[in-house]
């Protein structure tokens, strides 16, 4: 137990639920008197450098994640986090460079890989935004989120259809069936979208409503 303790995950993680608990004060004098241990070091950088993007003091908060990567080891947490500020003073083209650095370290981290998105949905950058959403999506990582950004990418395409369809799995992967058979109702209304898409739609609204069962809320209404 004392390994997973010590381990630079772990208090990785902790701290940042500390620096997301405490106000500025109480975290920083916190991590302040932190362990002495390599982790321990590394993670007392990683939470003062939340709180300071916290109280969006963006410089104190660069200078403290760049000594951490300058360190090392590298790590996706880092990595993301030294992204994110950037994103957050509005510095895209900046903070999509360093998503994309962390991917080619670590190409299945989330938080890296939603950072990209967004960063390039923030952007308005649709098009590459949607080829790396659909390749992520044909690779396997069948995620809600993934398919949430997807939604938000044909909606500033002005795509209705495949919209609504996207939106519809986010509402399938939550469980709610109903929500997913209307989303579909009305992605085959909204007038946009080739054949090939409509029957798609109209396949899956099939398969949704055979899981819902007859006479079940959201099986009404065909099109």
């Amino acid at each position: 137990a004392k390994d997973v303790q010590d381990s630079l995950d772990f208090l990785l993680v902790k701290a940042k639920i500390r620096a997301a608990s405490s106000s500025r004060q109480e975290a920083l004098q916190y991590f302040d008197a932190g362990p002495a241990t390599a982790n321990g070091r590394i993670a007392r950088g990683y939470g003062t450098a939340v709180v300071l993007r916290r109280a969006r003091d963006f410089a104190a908060a660069e200078k403290e994640v760049n000594q951490l990567r300058a360190r090392g080891p590298q790590h996706p947490m880092i990595e993301s986090l030294a992204a994110g500020i950037k994103r957050d003073q509005g510095q895209q083209a900046a903070a999509l460079d360093l998503y994309r650095a962390g991917l080619r370290l670590f190409p299945q981290y989330r938080s890296l890989v939603y950072g990209e998105l967004e960063t390039l949905i923030d952007q308005k950058n649709y098009n590459d935004a949607l080829k790396a959403v659909n390749e992520r999506l044909k690779s396997g990582q069948d995620e809600e989120k993934l398919y949430d950004l997807q939604s938000k990418i044909y909606a500033g395409l002005g795509k209705r259809l495949l919209q609504h369809q996207a939106q519809a799995e986010v509402y399938y992967r939550r469980g709610n069936l109903p929500a997913a058979a209307d989303q579909l109702q009305i992605a085959l209304r909204s007038g946009d979208g080739d054949f090939y898409q409509a029957s798609s739609v109209e396949a899956r609204l099939r398969e949704i409503r055979t899981e819902i069962g007859p006479g079940k809320a959201g099986a009404r209404d065909k099109p």
